[in-house]
């Protein structure tokens, strides 16, 4: 049965204004403003975990002059469905990568582009009931890759399915347990997974073609040690290369409810962080995809598909935080607006949320690009008139 009102969403919003507004810690994000209206201009009631029915949020990776030739991002998220019984709602997935320009020819097998869609149901609480993606890569020379993943919540845990070439994989996904994860509820965890923009961006094209640095698309082998152009990688085990489909910002949002709820503006939380074939390690022997028995293009490296211990090695959660900071002003594109700044995550600088709940800008770490490419870069809010 569809429901238009989420009451469980509301009152929860509602209450932890309350609850913040009375803490000392929350006294400033209270005092400035309470979300009262979605960005579409929804009242309250209407609201599911900020978002109004049909409301769509898009983002884009800029600023333009500190991107590179041909380098993009954009990230799409849309309320579909609201639905009672008990109360959930199903979200609209996109995102669309393309890696920069090379000035001479780049290496076989580079990653050059990814395309994803999906689909994200959660409960009132935001927690991941079920979600599914596909998702396409561009590999330079190798033609595309396609894939379907789906997390689906069984009883005490979720079970993930990874479809790619006409088979099926399916095994318990690998989730991190803390005290407030509660799947009875079930309440204590969200879908995002931010760290995966450390696998997204492309290092600066060099004369040569080759990367300065380690490029987005290398997979992590068996023993730690996979390798682009004799250049180790350097991201922790727990990145595995999440999806970059689940970096979208308008995820945070589904935080904001339990942030104010616990009154002291600040939130440790657990996140599902979906991962496809990027995390896969091993595949036969490792190596990148460019070859040394792991690569894309065929023969060994197609092999891992035989194994489950290729995703069961996964770590499908991650463990962060987000505390407020403080309230100003922030420029997103070419408007300034009040919002308040939470810090706190690894793959943030900064996070600005609106007076309506709306994440509009997110300014990324310096620990997302390669130590040879520090810039400094934002996801932020298209507004409608820029559509």
């Amino acid at each position: 049965m569809k429901l238009r009102i989420s009451t469980l969403a509301v009152a929860t919003v509602l209450v932890a204004m309350a609850v913040i507004s009375a803490s000392p810690a929350g006294a400033g994000m209270a005092a400035s403003a309470s979300p009262t209206h979605g960005s579409n201009g929804t009242s309250q009631a209407e609201l599911f975990l900020g978002f109004g029915l049909g409301e769509e949020r898009r983002y884009v990776l800029g600023p333009a002059e500190n991107l590179y030739r041909g380098e993009a991002a954009m990230w799409t998220m849309r309320l579909r469905e609201v639905l009672a019984d008990p109360p959930h709602a199903i979200f609209e997935l996109g995102h669309e990568w393309s890696s920069a320009e090379y000035r001479s020819q780049p290496p076989i097998g580079m990653l050059t582009s990814v395309s994803s869609s999906g689909e994200l149901r959660v409960n009132a609480h935001g927690f991941p009931l079920d979600l599914r993606f596909r998702t396409t890569w561009g590999l330079y020379g190798l033609g595309e890759r396609v894939y379907a993943v789906r997390y689906e919540l069984q009883g005490g845990g979720f079970r993930k399915t990874f479809s790619m070439d006409g088979r099926d994989l399916e095994h318990p996904a690998r989730i991190r347990r803390t005290d407030e994860l509660d799947i009875s509820v079930p309440n204590g965890m969200w879908a995002h997974a931010p760290m995966a923009l450390e696998c997204m961006f492309t290092p600066p094209p060099t004369s040569a073609g080759m990367p300065m640095a380690p490029a987005p698309g290398t997979v992590p082998n068996a023993g730690g040690g996979a390798m682009l152009g004799g250049v180790p990688l350097r991201y922790a085990d727990e990145v595995e290369c999440r999806e970059p489909l689940f970096a979208n910002p308008g995820l945070l949002s589904f935080l904001l409810p339990a942030l104010w709820e616990a009154g002291t503006g600040e939130l440790e939380f657990l996140m599902l962080t979906p991962a496809g074939y990027f995390g896969m390690p091993g595949l036969s022997g490792g190596g990148s995809f460019m070859g040394g028995g792991g690569g894309l293009s065929g023969g060994a490296g197609n092999r891992h598909f035989d194994s489950e211990l290729a995703t069961r090695a996964q770590t499908n959660s991650a463990i962060d935080d987000l505390r407020y900071i403080d309230r100003g002003r922030v420029d997103v594109g070419a408007r300034t607006l009040d919002a308040w700044r939470f810090e706190g995550m690894r793959a943030f600088d900064a996070v600005y949320v609106d007076d309506k709940g709306v994440v509009v800008r997110v300014d990324l770490a310096s620990a997302v690009t390669t130590r040879m490419d520090k810039r400094e870069l934002w996801i932020r809010l298209l507004f409608p008139s820029e559509y």
